[in-house]
């Protein structure tokens, strides 16, 4: 996994942003001592006097789960994936980070071979767990944001990484997948952005309950819809402890209704 030492959290704003539903600061987060990653801040009571639950939201950039058009190259208008703008919405601050992959024009193959030429031997999933740790250590300095109450919500290949994270960092205490592939034989692992040629070397009959493990007794829910994840999922999540499942059954794009009742679910468990 990459090391850093230790970094001073450092986070500086480049744009604030306020809409009728909440206040926003478009941030540049310092996840190396010198390289920063894309951060959204959203707000939807910023006048509030006491710490508030957090949620953090990873996805390609910061821009859909916004539901704003950004800059980012993967903007989808305000919709069911908008997870930070659902989270402000339910009283959280939600956190929206941009994946490495996503960074400044690159594509994913030479995103990955310049994380190779910098750090030899780091996976892009270490990668990402960096960066998760760099937020919440930064997370940790801010007065608005309770860290006690750290949740992380994240879809597809947000799943993934808030599977990964949880797993690696207790500072996070609850956390929703959404069709993340909760099987390595489920999604596309062996990816170079994910664990590329490493996960030939696992061995035989490894997979995500040792994942899921590491998370217990925290609270972990899966969306699942029938194609990364459904009924299927239901072995694995047992095998780790008896995890549970919201089967909306409607393909890989979550319904509203599995959003609604996924992001209620986290602000019981983080109350």
């Amino acid at each position: 996994m990459l090391d850093t030492g230790r970094l001073t959290p450092l986070a500086r704003t480049v744009r604030t942003i306020e809409t009728p539903w909440f206040d926003a600061r478009l941030m540049e987060l310092r996840t190396e001592p010198d390289s920063f990653e894309k951060i959204l801040v959203v707000d939807g009571d910023p006048g509030a006097t006491r710490p508030r639950p957090v949620a953090i939201v990873p996805y390609y950039d910061v821009d859909t789960p916004a539901g704003m058009d950004l800059g980012g190259r993967n903007y989808q208008p305000l919709g069911v994936r908008s997870f930070a703008w659902l989270a402000a919405q339910q009283g959280f601050i939600a956190v929206a980070i941009r994946w490495f992959g996503e960074s400044y024009g690159e594509r994913y193959d030479e995103a990955v071979a310049n994380l190779e030429t910098r750090h030899p031997g780091v996976s892009g999933l270490g990668k990402w767990i960096h960066d998760a740790r760099r937020l919440l250590d930064w997370i940790e300095t801010q007065p608005a944001m309770d860290k006690t109450r750290i949740g992380m919500i994240g879809h597809s290949l947000g799943g993934k990484m808030t599977l990964y994270a949880t797993a690696f960092d207790r500072r996070i205490q609850a956390a929703v997948a959404s069709e993340p592939g909760i099987s390595l034989r489920f999604s596309n692992y062996g990816d170079p952005w994910y664990w590329g040629d490493r996960l030939r070397r696992l061995p035989a009959g490894a997979d995500h309950d040792a994942l899921l493990r590491r998370i217990a007794p925290r609270p972990f829910l899966l969306i699942a819809g029938e194609d990364a994840d459904g009924e299927k999922s239901r072995a694995l999540l047992e095998k780790a402890g008896g995890f549970p499942m919201i089967n909306h059954g409607k393909g890989h794009t979550p319904t509203p209704e599995s959003v609604g009742e996924a992001m209620r679910w986290l602000a019981e468990r983080l109350r």
